[in-house]
């Protein structure tokens, strides 16, 4: 025998002996991760506003919306954004009016070695209405991070300042659409690899407040004392009804 083939049937004498004397499988461990919830001792004590917080009577107060962890000011710790929605009018269909101070807000914090301290106010992160998502990136190549907002209505495009200060540029950059729709969620991505960012949005439904059924009252429910009635039209509880599959 040749001295590969020696080492070689070695090899395979050790796998042989090495399968004979697994154990056999025993039942999976504990999963070793475990999650704690600090919210509070970091400083995240603000609630997220998104519809009436006892009922919802349409789709557009169902949803919630995203937050990012990204790096803001550039010291090397993850900051934290908070998207927000509002409310409607109580009992009806247009966005509610806030006294001054009180409309739900998106929040930045500044990550201070792991206690998130609001650095919201000077921000010029105004906007006020129903928020769905954020995507961040260099959309202008000036070397900070931009932020992209979609929204029920109009999205916004957030050009970077520095010093955790941001302008409205979705006009400027030629996002404007001039009229409302439902976006959902987004991406900067360079799509043709020519070094700029390029962007990629979702949009959602086709949803109009002013014209929406009641719950209960869609044209895909029938008369909700009748046992036939589509579940999620017997009760107020649910805020829409989705088309029938055919």
């Amino acid at each position: 025998m040749t001295p590969g083939a020696a080492a070689l049937a070695a090899c395979a004498a050790v796998a042989a002996l090495a399968l004979t004397a697994a154990p056999q499988s025993q039942p999976p461990s504990a999963w070793p991760v475990r999650f704690v919830d600090i919210a509070r001792e970091a400083g995240l004590t603000h609630p997220i506003t998104y519809g009436d917080a006892e009922r919802k009577r349409f789709i557009i107060e169902t949803n919630g919306c995203g937050v990012a962890m990204i790096d803001l000011d550039d010291d090397g710790w993850v900051d934290l954004l908070t998207l927000n929605g509002t409310e409607l009018e109580p009992g009806g269909r247009r966005a509610r009016t806030w006294p001054p101070g009180q409309a739900p807000r998106i929040r930045l914090y500044r990550n201070v070695r792991g206690r998130f301290v609001e650095a919201r106010e000077g921000s010029g992160l105004d906007k006020i209405g129903w928020a769905s998502s954020v995507c961040a990136g260099d959309a202008d190549g000036d070397g900070r991070v931009d932020l992209f907002l979609t929204y029920f209505g109009r999205n916004v495009l957030y050009r970077n300042l520095g010093q955790g200060r941001f302008e409205d540029v979705t006009a400027k950059a030629g996002l404007e659409t001039g009229r409302d729709r439902w976006g959902s969620g987004c991406s900067l991505l360079d799509v043709d690899r020519d070094g700029d960012l390029d962007l990629f949005v979702a949009n959602y439904l086709a949803f109009d407040l002013a014209s929406a059924p009641e719950p209960g009252h869609g044209p895909n429910c029938r008369s909700a004392t009748r046992k036939t009635a589509r579940p999620c039209c017997r009760s107020a509880r649910w805020a829409s009804c989705g088309r029938r599959a055919r």
